[in-house]
């Protein structure tokens, strides 16, 4: 259908005399795109792998220095604007616009405009970008078609986008019974979506019960859909306590930690922290008890419950709580996949830290670790591992 001037009825932001010839857009619309969980303690299941870092004694800072990489999923935004027409009782023409930023301080090379238009549009003449499409005709740049998906590259001339820059395309199309957004993905995400980090808490777990003697094991995953993660921070009563920079997110916090030491009833966070664009997001808060050990001379495991992927390794402390400070025989019960070191912790220290290791390919297996005093009368305990 040939695009002639408005006559009278118009929607969109504002009239178009001249609807034939591409033009930019007067009026933007913001589309902007821009875009976590193993968490464990004593009573809880620990998260694969060793914890990354540990609660300082004072306050909190990053254990590591974070690196990103700078892509288009990470600096590039686009804002949509357009503007629509009759030239008849119910059909008309249409204009969209697209303003592509980048929000970095890098050049960025390379984006992706997908459009899919409604049933009864058309695109007839697309610029500023190498347009292909599935309607009834296809082309390069001025190609023309009938609804369809219509996929927008940059022209060697406009794949790099400077710093802080920005570079504009689009297309006019015309519509018949009434003038419809194309529904619209940039470099993969929905426009007029905005992503998110997501950060999720899952140990402690909401109302356990840990050990004081044990430090507490805080555990998360994150994700971002665009940017780069740069840190998961650890709150406990609103106190910054550790960070981890790299997955399986997870520090240990010692009990001597001036976080736990004001009762025994605290809550906990966690924070995810993007780069490229800067952003933050929250997990939901847990609460949980850090209470003495029973009145009784005892070995406790921390954390009781251990999570462990296969081929991978974490690690749990066994804490004696007896009249001295004896060593400790730990064995293993249960599938042979799963082993530790040492079996043999001499005595002199209350804390005997092992390593918890699983086989390659053995997924779903479940054994017991048990751990026994050398000498002396005390409470032995064990630790239950499940590989994942």
């Amino acid at each position: 259908m040939p695009l002639s001037p408005p006559q009278s009825s118009r929607t969109g932001h504002r009239e178009r005399a001249h609807p034939a010839a591409p033009r930019r857009s007067r009026r933007r619309g913001a589309v902007v795109m821009v875009a976590a969980l193993v968490l464990a303690a004593a009573g809880t299941t620990a998260a694969a792998g060793p914890a990354h870092a540990t609660g300082p004694a004072h306050a909190a800072t990053p254990n590591r220095t974070a690196t990103h990489s700078t892509t288009a999923a990470d600096c590039l935004t686009v804002r949509a604007s357009g503007t629509s027409w009759h030239t008849g009782p119910d059909r008309g023409g249409v204009q969209r616009d697209y303003t592509i930023t980048n929000t970095c301080d890098t050049a960025v090379t390379g984006w992706t405009l997908v459009l899919a238009l409604a049933p009864g549009h058309t695109f007839q003449q697309g610029w500023n970008a190498t347009w292909t499409g599935t309607g009834t005709g296809t082309g390069t740049g001025t190609g023309t078609g009938t609804g369809g998906t219509w996929t927008g590259r940059p022209a060697a001339w406009n794949s790099t986008v400077a710093a802080g820059g920005s570079i504009s395309t689009g297309y006019l199309g015309t519509w018949t019974g009434s003038p419809q957004e194309p529904g619209c993905t940039f470099n993969g995400t929905p426009c007029g979506v905005t992503p998110t980090a997501k950060v999720a808490l899952t140990s402690p777990t909401d109302g356990s019960v840990l050990v004081s003697v044990c430090a507490v094991r805080l555990t998360a995953e994150a994700q971002a859909q665009v940017g780069t993660i740069a840190r998961v921070e650890f709150h406990i009563n609103g106190q910054l306590v550790g960070s981890d920079t790299t997955a399986p997110y997870a520090i240990d916090v010692p009990p001597s930690h001036p976080a736990l030491l004001g009762g025994t009833r605290h809550t906990a966070f966690a924070r995810v922290v993007t780069l490229s664009p800067a952003a933050t997001a929250d997990s939901q808060t847990a609460t949980f008890s850090h209470v003495p050990p029973p009145p009784a001379l005892m070995v406790v495991a921390c954390p009781s419950q251990v999570r462990v992927p296969a081929g991978g390794s974490t690690t749990v402390t066994f804490v004696t709580v007896c009249s001295d400070t004896p060593g400790l025989h730990l064995a293993v019960i249960g599938d042979p996949g799963i082993t530790i070191t040492p079996t043999v912790s001499p005595p002199g220290s209350r804390e005997h830290r092992i390593t918890v290791s699983a086989a390659p390919g053995s997924a779903g297996a479940t054994a017991r670790i048990t751990a026994n005093v050398d000498t002396g009368s005390c409470l032995p305990a064990s630790a239950t591992v499940t590989v994942s």
